[in-house]
């Protein structure tokens, strides 16, 4: 997955969650997983940024802000849906994502 997300430019969590739930895996649990994963990948990604000195420090830091309340009303959301509702959504997201990246490789 490390290497299918950094070869396409996604986030870890978008080539983790579908592979995890392929292997049966339950989709809040294959959820979570993704996101935990991505914290040493997106610190060490950070880090080699930085130290090139390609980071704005300070957009990042306002996106940064800007989604943390996203994450606390996804989790209430994610836990609230019935599971089928919450699958079908991840696989409407993956497929409008996988299309705009074909869309866009055209």
């Amino acid at each position: 997955a490390g290497f299918a997300s950094s070869l396409t430019g996604t986030g870890g969590a978008m080539v983790l969650t579908p592979m995890l739930v392929w292997r049966g895996v339950p989709l809040l649990t294959a959820i979570l997983l993704g996101q935990v994963v991505q914290l040493p990948i997106a610190a060490t990604a950070t880090l080699g940024h930085a130290l090139g000195g390609g980071v704005d420090w300070a957009a990042g830091a306002a996106l940064g802000l800007m989604l943390v309340p996203g994450v606390f009303a996804g989790r209430r959301l994610a836990q609230a849906m019935p599971l089928a509702m919450t699958t079908r959504l991840v696989g409407v997201v993956l497929l409008a994502a996988s299309g705009g990246l074909a869309f866009k490789a055209l």
